[in-house]
């Protein structure tokens, strides 16, 4: 069985991943250095290019395997993928932009996908979009084994 990353391993990753794609934006346009408009310019294309990937049928998700987990913040994460994509329109890069849409939404489409594929309906409760399970309290549970008891003849 393979392992699955942890909640906060993805987290580092993908706050870590962000923040490299602003800084470099940041560097480009505030400091204007070139080369960090190069390494963004490719950064996204690669990004944008395995999140149209993603958008493609999915592979056969093993059943003992968990879903990959959200980040913390991973709305937070998502609004600074679209101001970055926004950031980059702003200053007449309409394709790349595009591009980090497209990562952004594959992304998102992938896990999206992989959860129902696995039928994962009872996830981590700090999950988004986690749905708990029903459950009955130990004093319920008595009580209705209780009238089941008393109820039969």
């Amino acid at each position: 069985m393979r392992r699955r990353i942890s909640r906060r391993l993805a987290t580092l990753i993908d706050w870590t991943w962000i923040a490299v794609e602003c800084a470099l934006l940041l560097a480009w346009k505030a400091g204007e250095v070139q080369g960090a408009g190069n390494v963004l310019a490719a950064w996204i294309v690669i990004t944008g290019v395995l999140g149209i990937g993603m958008f493609l049928p999915a592979t056969q998700f093993a059943e003992h395997e968990r879903p990959l987990p959200y980040a913390y913040g991973w709305k937070a994460i998502r609004f600074l993928g679209v101001a970055l994509a926004v950031a980059l329109l702003w200053y007449g890069h309409g394709l790349l932009a595009l591009m980090q849409l497209l990562g952004e939404a594959g992304v998102q489409a992938f896990r999206k996908r992989e959860q129902r594929a696995m039928g994962a309906r009872v996830l981590h409760r700090h999950e988004p979009g986690a749905m708990r399970a029903p459950r009955l309290r130990i004093t319920t549970a008595r009580a209705l084994a209780a009238d089941e008891i008393d109820s039969t003849p």
